[in-house]
């Protein structure tokens, strides 16, 4: 797939003033093994952005990046594009041609799978090679794209929110999660259905504990 270069887009007219530095996210999310996540990108602040590219480090012996990212957001004609420069990494591109500001929201969306033998943990996406430019097709030189983290399998991970647990169980049945600060008293926080071979649970108390544990037991 050709994934045009948004420097030389840019490059097209002369710099123009410097505006605050825009910034997006790689969200933390998790995915269950041998099923799709979408990852949606976020802009925090538009800053009279109409485009950025970036390109996403992943594990590529845990997941699969494909090349297919979606638009979610922004004005009509926003050019959304993307390529598997090599494995683990994958290049993505969001721009207006007409040089109108994106959506300051959900611009984009990529979809990870998880392999079907891909260790349980924590898969970190890193954001490398970072670039933004404005409406006056000037290069933005100091925006930044933040990190995002898959949670694969059974597994746990710190979020935004708080502390994110999840298993993997049966579709359809469901199970009780329960936690722990000894691994000797329980308390049930959440009755869940399994999804997609996965179960999950976000505890903002996680943030406050020293010790938190957890487990899931099966209910009729």
């Amino acid at each position: 797939m050709r994934c045009p270069c948004i420097i030389g887009l840019l490059a097209l007219a002369s710099a123009g003033p410097t505006l605050a530095a825009p910034s997006a996210a790689l969200p933390f999310d998790g995915v269950a093994r041998g099923y799709s996540l979408t990852n949606v990108v976020t802009l925090h602040s538009t800053n009279n952005l109409a485009g950025f590219q970036c390109e996403v480090l992943f594990d590529d012996s845990r997941l699969v990046c494909t090349n297919a990212p979606t638009l979610m957001s922004g004005p009509a004609g926003v050019v959304v594009d993307g390529a598997l420069l090599q494995p683990g990494l994958y290049r993505l591109l969001a721009y207006s041609p007409a040089g109108e500001a994106l959506t300051n929201d959900v611009i984009c969306s990529l979809t990870f799978s998880a392999l079907t033998n891909a260790v349980s943990g924590q898969v970190p996406l890193a954001a490398v090679t970072v670039h933004f430019g404005d409406a006056n097709a000037a290069v933005i030189s100091t925006g930044t794209v933040g990190n995002g983290l898959f949670l694969v399998g059974d597994a746990f991970g710190f979020m935004p929110g708080g502390g994110r647990a999840q298993f993997c169980g049966t579709t359809g049945s469901n199970y009780l999660i329960q936690a722990s600060a000894n691994l000797t008293s329980w308390t049930g926080i959440s009755t869940n259905a399994a999804t997609n071979g996965l179960e999950w649970i976000m505890d903002p108390n996680a943030l406050v504990l020293s010790k938190r544990f957890y487990r899931s037991v099966t209910t009729p």
